[in-house]
């Protein structure tokens, strides 16, 4: 622990020394066209806004808690609906 705490405040060693002494790192090469591997993915959503009349009012509820409350129920429930009609059971 104190060497790493000694690490943080100063550095690394090689830091003191004149930069044509410091250690020489090299990045790999990328592989070649030929050995990279390719994979196809199908990214599919839907996104849907409610109309404004449909939509969950907050206003219309007495606390954050039983807004939080109800958007979890309709959520539950939708989630059944949804597994209802691919022939899940929950």
């Amino acid at each position: 622990m104190q060497d790493l705490s000694k690490r943080w405040c100063n550095g690394p060693e090689f830091l003191r020394l004149p930069e044509s002494e410091w250690p020489q790192e090299t990045a790999p090469l990328p592989p070649k066209k030929d050995e990279m591997e390719y994979r196809q993915d199908k990214i599919v959503g839907i996104v849907t806004t409610p109309k404004t009349d449909e939509a969950i009012k907050p206003q219309r509820f007495s606390s954050w808690t039983r807004l939080i409350r109800v958007a979890a129920l309709i959520k539950r429930l939708a989630r059944r609906i949804r597994a209802r009609r691919n022939g899940e059971q929950k």
